[in-house]
């Protein structure tokens, strides 16, 4: 009878461990391509949504296999610690900041994080099951995952070259394919510079296969596998080269990375404010927003806001303190002792230098969810060599397990407990999360398509109602608000209906706004959205001006050395015909960038129509110097100029302005003259619905 029971649990426990085999090395396979075309991001948020829902369902199993055995047994090794602490560094840091569905959400950044360290912890139970001293059992089991990670990121790589030579489009004339995946760039790893970051840190181990593929006996199975994997190389190598080439400076994809002096600046400006914690992971172009030094503005990219830092570690620096990089360089310097101890056998020499490839990356450039996922797979390979095994005996009344009938261990079913009921929080709140995100790629769609625009509030309704908590569903449905309104209002004759019409989605659009502001008072964005709605409904709703102004001004609290956000705070200046306050905003401007033509025209026409002409020919002069000659702008500021001469009846030499400005490498847009107000389209003007003034700035300025 004992000898059937144990026959039972053994092949119980086989059975569990077979299906956690596929879930990890399902998982590893599926992660650089799994994408789904069905929410706002094809990619990033349907590859965390999997990495958590799979992490947790390996958890459950592992903690089920623990709890069958009456024990509970835990490998750990020296990564353990140090990984734990930067999950938990994450986690505390997003706690902290004032939006957590940045960090958990979009981009999720924590989630990421989190979940690949928690499968960092399943695929090292896993593979040391059998105990470290089966080194066979492990090394099969380590070149089952390195599998799954060389083939998805071929398959991958085979998707992106496909894409290039342009067969996506070939059947597209004979298949109903989506726009999407007839462009030239299309992978399913996510943009063209995180798919070549993959590629070069997944080389090495690429590199390991071929080298065995070529020490391979004579069987006829064992050739077709070794041309298969040369064949998978050659793939690998061709799509790799042609990424690379689609990001040097010039092509349409460049690559675009935030200087690192920039990153440093703005790295130390948040350290002064919150040290600890940092500004928050995923609330990186808040802190690039407000700290960027004003020199940023002379380079090439400087109206690009970026998402993240320079480098990895700067972000997790400017994101999360000296808590998230202390547990950083907790790891890399447990790295380092394991790297001299850790055996050079089977597919590890290949698996650390991987790890080596990352680190070097992480240098030149922040990390994507598709990285930080394999540098923790690669991790927990590395830390399956220096295990040691940990056993826990907690039953209900504190007596040893060992040989009682009936008896379980309580740590297991607790690890069960925890591990469901954290699933089942992840379907009930995270399908409500997903589903909203799902109803808001329907908004977008039907805006592509130009579908009705009832269509676009219903689904954007929907979106709001299954999530309330994120600020870019409210600021875009204020837009798509603000679109009907200026629709309606561009009618010549306005009937009641019209007017009843213009109200309700006013109020809909600055109750949008508001809301999107209250869930995020530190996005600048938010706050120039909301100027937007405000400018555009001056010459309908009474009061409309002076919350502008307010509202702009809040903005650019948040964002100091933007010259656009002051230009267009001047030009609503300039529409109420407030002449001085519209030459300090636009002169400001173009002292936050003295190279930006259109900060110097606006600056112009402001003094040409405040009556100081001569100053205003001086700036003219200083937009042809910034534009290219005979350009249609060219043509447009020097008919401006020759008004102005001809006004001043003196030499343009005396009016012509100092030489010297600093110069940038960025292009310059179209030259754009701050307009006039509008006359009144609703007479009289509409009264400004209830609580429809702006949010309080105060409390975003102490932020």
């Amino acid at each position: 009878m004992l000898v059937t029971d144990t026959r039972n649990l053994i092949a119980e426990m086989k059975s569990i461990s077979t299906v956690q085999s596929y879930l990890i090395r399902g998982l590893v396979l599926l992660m650089p391509l799994f994408f789904l075309p069905i929410t706002s991001d094809f990619f990033n948020i349907n590859k965390i949504a999997l990495l958590v829902v799979v992490t947790l369902v390996a958890l459950i199993l592992w903690s089920l296999q623990n709890l069958r055995l009456r024990h509970f047994s835990f490998r750990t090794n020296p990564l353990d610690i140090p990984n734990l602490l930067f999950a938990v560094g994450l986690a505390v840091s997003a706690v902290a900041t004032f939006n957590k569905w940045h960090a958990f959400v979009f981009p999720g950044v924590v989630t990421a994080a989190v979940s690949s360290v928690l499968f960092y912890f399943m695929v090292v139970q896993y593979l040391t099951e059998d105990g470290r001293e089966n080194q066979g059992n492990m090394g099969s089991k380590v070149e089952g995952i390195v599998s799954a990670w060389v083939v998805g990121v071929i398959l991958a790589s085979l998707i992106l070259l496909l894409s290039n030579i342009g067969v996506f489009g070939l059947a597209s004339r004979v298949l109903p394919l989506p726009v999407w995946l007839k462009s030239q760039f299309f992978s399913p790893v996510g943009s063209i510079v995180g798919t070549i970051l993959l590629f070069v840190s997944s080389a090495p181990v690429i590199f390991g296969r071929v080298m065995k593929s070529l020490n391979v006996d004579s069987k006829r199975s064992s050739i077709v596998i070794s041309g298969l994997v040369l064949a998978g190389f050659v793939i690998f190598i061709a799509s790799t080269s042609f990424a690379v080439y689609q990001v040097l400076p010039g092509k349409k994809a460049a690559f675009a990375n935030l200087p690192f002096s920039a990153g440093w600046s703005i790295a130390l400006e948040a350290f002064k404010q919150k040290p600890l914690f940092g500004v928050g992971p995923g609330d990186f172009t808040e802190a690039f927003s407000k700290y960027r030094p004003v020199d940023y503005n002379m380079g090439k990219h400087w109206d690009t806001a970026f998402a993240a830092s320079s480098n990895w570690y700067l972000d997790i620096f400017t994101t999360a303190g000296l808590i998230g990089l202390a547990a950083l360089g907790f790891i890399l310097a447990s790295l380092r002792k394991m790297f001299k101890t850790a055996p050079d056998v089977g597919d590890l020499p290949y698996v650390k230098a991987s790890i080596v490839t990352m680190l070097l990356i992480f240098l030149f450039s922040t990390a994507t969810t598709n990285l930080i996922f394999v540098f923790f797979v690669a991790l927990s390979i590395l830390g399956a060599y220096a295990t040691k095994n940990v056993r826990f005996e907690f039953s209900v009344l504190g007596d040893s397990l060992d040989g009682k009938e009936g008896s379980f261990n309580l740590m297991a079913l607790l690890v069960s407990l925890t591990a469901g009921v954290a699933l089942m929080l992840v379907f009930v709140f995270g399908g409500k999360a997903y589903m909203a995100d799902v109803a808001y790629r329907d908004a977008l769609n039907v805006v592509a398509n130009r579908g009705k625009y009832k269509d676009v509030m219903d689904a954007m309704s929907r979106a709001i109602a299954l999530n309330p908590g994120v600020d870019m569903y409210r600021m875009d449905y204020s837009q798509i608000a603000l679109a009907l309104v200026q629709e309606i209002a561009s009618k010549k004759d306005l009937t009641d209906a019209d007017k009843k019409d213009i109200a309700q989605l006013v109020q809909i659009a600055v109750d949008q706004g508001k809301a999107g502001i209250a869930l995020n008072q530190n996005r600048s964005a938010n706050w120039a959205k909301l100027g937007t709605i405000y400018k555009t409904l001056m010459p309908i709703v009474q009061g409309a001006d002076q919350f502008t102004i307010s509202v702009y001004q809040q903005a650019i609290a948040l964002d100091p050395v933007n010259p656009n956000l002051r230009i267009a705070l001047g030009g609503v200046f300039y529409s109420l015909k407030d002449y001085d306050n519209a030459i300090s905003a636009f002169q400001l401007a173009v002292a936050s960038k003295p190279d930006l033509a259109n900060a110097h025209y606006n600056l112009a026409i402001a003094l040409r129509d405040a009556g100081k002409t001569a100053q205003a020919a001086s700036e003219m002069q200083e937009v042809l110097k910034l534009v290219k000659s005979g350009s249609q702008d060219y043509d447009l500021a020097k008919k401006e100029l020759d008004s102005l001469q001809a006004k001043l009846k003196q030499k343009a030499e005396e009016a012509s302005a100092s030489a010297g400005v600093v110069r940038g490498t960025g292009g310059q847009a179209p030259l754009q003259a701050p307009q006039p107000a509008p006359s009144p389209i609703v007479t009289p003007k509409l009264e400004l619905p209830a609580n429809g003034q702006p949010p309080a700035t105060s409390s975003a300025e102490e932020k």
